[in-house]
């Protein structure tokens, strides 16, 4: 039992006429009197509210997923408790509880709240807290409640303007050029050898085949296959960074999210790996409209950890699963000289067997230090700030030459543009047929 407002509001009446005693000490037994009456007072309105119903139920109704940054109900349903009663439901941090009150009558109530949460994740409600007047209102009792139903949530990434990114880079590729675009079919993938026959091209006669026949003996090509676009996530240390409001991990899953749609739209297989230190997910490289969901579902709830990450030890697990040759998406930080190293051994290792499309996430404050007008500048922007920040801008552009010169695609670009530019660089590696 909590004692309420008005309780506190009442304990003031024997206290006011207490002056009187300091002027007539006579009154003494009229002021017992009404101590007593007013104790008498409080203590059966007490035992009232401790001999009503009191027998609560609580079900909570919620959808299991749910999208990062959509608003979602949850509801409660409340029952076996007559009367006014506060309801404060214990929702899961950074969404704050508020109490709420409703009439529950023979058939219950329900309370409902929208909530919304900026960050993936699994997200678990505790139990609901009710409050209960009593007769006088003297009194309040309170009891926490377990809620049956749903008690958890998993937030997921937002993936509806995420496909219709993937629709715009499908449609870009319609609009291209003939002489530009891929073609299906024709002198793309090789399937069997055969005889000559008059009018097939000089330039397929395999010359190998024709000496162990001793005939003419020509290269069959057929219908172009899908090729294989893997993700190798950094899910290590540096990916925890904030770049803006969101999370580098975020951004990376997001960008790498819009190019696996597009890809699936080409006919292409699409796998994904996230590790930091070790492998944490593996979803191998298979086509088809319903492969996209299942990434979805695989890695949607990941996170970064604190542990460093070792792209060498990713690459060697990767590399013994994946065969075929690969456009590899490798999307991390490089912060510092041993991550550039690292990155340069990577690149090494994997140019003469892939295709490798190095993407490095740049922090958008660090542009807004070297681009702002010293009238913009913010005062903690100090001459050494500014001159670190350009040798910072000027290593990371060195790193990223060579790169380019071992053969790999870069990718360098800040959070909100990273979508777009990795779905175009995709479409420029199908148009060059650089895989």
């Amino acid at each position: 039992m909590i004692p309420s407002r008005r309780l506190v509001l009442w304990a003031l009446i024997p206290v006011l006429p207490a002056i009187a005693f300091v002027v007539e000490p006579a009154v003494w037994p009229a002021l017992i009197g009404l101590d007593v009456v007013w104790l008498a007072v409080a203590a059966g309105d007490a035992l009232a509210a401790r001999q009503g119903t009191w027998a609560p139920t609580v079900v909570r109704a919620v959808r299991e997923r749910q999208l990062v940054a959509r608003p979602f109900e949850v509801s409660l349903t409340v029952d076996g408790v007559r009367g006014w009663v506060e309801v404060t439901d214990d929702v899961p941090a950074p969404a704050e509880a508020s109490p709420t009150w409703v009439a529950v009558g023979p058939d219950g109530a329900v309370v409902t709240r929208t909530l919304r949460y900026d960050a993936r994740g699994r997200y678990r409600f505790g139990p609901v807290t009710l409050r209960v007047d009593s007769p006088l209102g003297l009194w309040i009792r309170q009891l926490r409640v377990p809620a049956g139903g749903q008690d958890e949530v998993r937030v997921g990434p937002d993936v509806t303007p995420l496909r219709g990114k993937a629709l715009l880079g499908r449609r870009n590729t319609q609009r291209a050029s003939t002489r530009v675009r891929r073609q299906a079919g024709g002198e793309s993938e090789f399937e069997r050898l055969r005889p000559y026959v008059s009018g097939d091209p000089m330039r397929h006669i395999d010359w190998k085949a024709t000496a162990r026949h001793r005939r003419l003996v020509v290269r069959q090509f057929g219908q172009e296959v899908g090729q294989n676009v893997v993700f190798m996530l950094d899910g290590g240390r540096l990916m925890t960074q904030r770049l803006g409001d969101r999370m580098a991990f975020d951004v990376a899953l997001d960008a790498s999210l819009v190019l696996a749609w597009t890809a699936l739209r080409h006919g292409d297989r699409v796998g994904m790996m996230v590790a930091d230190r070790t492998v944490r997910a593996w979803v191998p490289p298979r086509g088809g409209p319903g492969h996209a969901n299942r990434i979805v579902r695989t890695v949607g709830e990941l996170h970064p950890t604190l542990e460093e990450a070792d792209p060498g030890a990713a690459l060697g697990w990767l590399s013994s699963r994946l065969r075929r040759r690969s456009l590899v998406v490798w999307v991390t930080r490089v912060m510092d000289d041993v991550a550039e190293q690292r990155a340069r051994a990577v690149v090494r290792a994997m140019a003469g067997r892939h295709l490798p499309l190095c993407v490095w996430l740049r922090d958008p404050r660090l542009d807004e230090r070297l681009l702002a007008p010293a009238e913009d500048r913010d005062a903690r922007d100090t001459a050494w700030v500014r001159a670190a920040s350009a040798d910072l801008a000027v290593r990371r552009a060195e790193a990223l030459e060579g790169l380019r010169r071992m053969g790999a695609l870069v990718v360098d670009t800040t959070p909100d543009q990273l979508g777009d530019a990795l779905r175009d660089r995709y479409l420029e590696v199908k148009a060059r047929h650089l895989l």
